[in-house]
């Protein structure tokens, strides 16, 4: 788009969370208002070497023609786009390019989508904006209408795996366990490689998790309520320990027929193990019931209330 100056008022990135997508929207704000752009080539991957003054400005976040919107709360709200449409009533102070990110745009609902609507349908000069989503379907199709579509795939597990171990110094054997679930994600698998001594470490987590899955569905009502009450102590672990929940679910679906999809292939003898014991029918709806906790604890819903119905409901099977 750059070296064909063809560059649209609005691009939509849609991907996976953790595959660069903020980034990106970053270096190509960088790009469009480089000083020195002449000296980058089309080959480039980062501008973020650059050290002129609206370069320095984009990366610590302090340029005044760079304008960045998030959810407040879970949502975009109308106030945020209104207060954003006044911005742009006045001209750019000093970028070639003003631009716009919105993050999580699948978040606005209908008011502060039209509100949007009515900037993207008669954009400002010297104006464009980038929003960030995982799914293009989640956004508004009115919205998704006026922007040029920009699909970011996964990242193959042996490019996270060379890059964690040659720029984080990590184990390969560690690299690879995180490569492998990390679902194309690199903010994921840093994530599961992070040492913190104020929470478990993921990959030894997942060992537990694991054990308690398995005594879950072997075991009693109440093994069910007390491994709701383990994992629901904290949102974002909840919401980990589903997702590793599912990759064992799915692992113990595919390993009779293709060992070398499996997901957790270190820990494959348990996976065998469980996986004879359950028809696929069976956890196929143990999928079901991890994802709708999932989503629900996604939507604020009670963690401690998804858990429990989710463990209850498995009890069931």
């Amino acid at each position: 788009m750059l070296r064909n100056r063809s560059v649209p008022h609005a691009l939509l990135f849609t991907g996976i969370d953790g595959i660069g997508k903020s980034s990106t929207a970053r270096a190509f704000t960088m790009m469009l208002n480089c000083h020195k752009k002449q000296e980058f080539s089309v080959q480039d991957t980062c501008a973020e070497s650059c050290t002129c003054r609206s370069c320095r400005k984009i990366l610590a976040d302090t340029h005044p023609d760079i304008l960045t919107i998030k959810p407040s709360g879970s949502l975009i709200k109308i106030l945020q786009i209104r207060e954003l449409s006044q911005k742009l009533l006045v001209k750019p102070y000093e970028a070639a390019m003003r631009v716009v990110i919105i993050h999580d745009a699948h978040t606005m609902n209908p008011e502060s989508g039209n509100a949007l609507l009515k900037v993207l349908e008669e954009p400002p000069e010297k104006t464009m904006f980038i929003l960030i989503t995982d799914q293009a379907s989640d956004v508004l199709p009115t919205i998704l209408s006026r922007c040029q579509v920009v699909g970011f795939n996964p990242i193959s597990q042996e490019n996270i795996r060379s890059f964690l171990i040659h720029n984080k110094g990590i184990d390969s054997e560690r690299a690879a366990v995180a490569a492998s679930m990390a679902g194309g994600s690199m903010a994921k698998a840093l994530t599961l490689v992070e040492k913190n001594h104020t929470k478990p470490d993921p990959l030894v987590f997942r060992l537990f998790l694991f054990d308690e899955l398995s005594r879950l569905i072997n075991g009693s009502t109440f093994d069910a309520l007390s491994f709701a009450e383990k994992i629901s102590r904290k949102k974002e672990n909840a919401i980990s320990a589903l997702e590793m929940l599912l990759s064992f679910v799915r692992d113990m679906i595919i390993y009779p027929f293709d060992r070398e999809k499996v997901i957790n292939r270190d820990i494959s003898d348990k996976i065998d193990g469980l996986s004879g014991t359950l028809s696929t029918k069976s956890l196929l709806i143990i999928a079901d019931h991890i994802t709708a906790a999932h989503q629900g604890i996604k939507a604020n819903a009670s963690v401690r209330l998804c858990l429990e119905t989710m463990a209850i409901q498995m009890k069931r099977i």
